[in-house]
């Protein structure tokens, strides 16, 4: 009997030795896994600025729309939790310009849209 006592408190202290280097029992909720996706302007939305707001396991990037030519945009988009991209020609009549050029105030820093 005082084997198999001696065999649970061994096993429970190499349990406990794994956890605490694991990073379980800290006390506070584990963002590892945790992956989103936002986008600020709602989509691909070519007129609108905007910015994704990518979180993996509590680290976030952030991706801006931006313009590559002055009828040229890259639009950042999100697809369920995963961030994506495309570049495309603004719609006819409109250029690509930054809120920096129309004076505004972005809550993300400088993203562009066609306008």
């Amino acid at each position: 009997m005082e084997k198999n006592v001696q065999i649970l408190f061994l096993a429970l202290g190499v349990i406990v030795v794994i956890a605490l280097f694991s990073g379980n029992f800290t006390g506070k909720a584990s963002s590892r896994g945790v992956h989103t996706c936002y986008d600020t302007d709602g989509g691909y939305r070519l007129m609108n600025p905007g910015t994704v707001v990518v979180n993996i396991g509590g680290q976030e990037t952030w991706y801006e729309d931006g313009c590559r030519a002055k009828d040229r945009l890259k639009e950042y988009y999100c697809v369920g939790t995963d961030q994506r991209f495309r570049e495309d020609w603004c719609p006819s009549g409109t250029t690509c310009l930054t809120r920096q050029d129309t004076g505004g105030d972005p809550p993300y820093g400088v993203t562009a849209y066609c306008g």
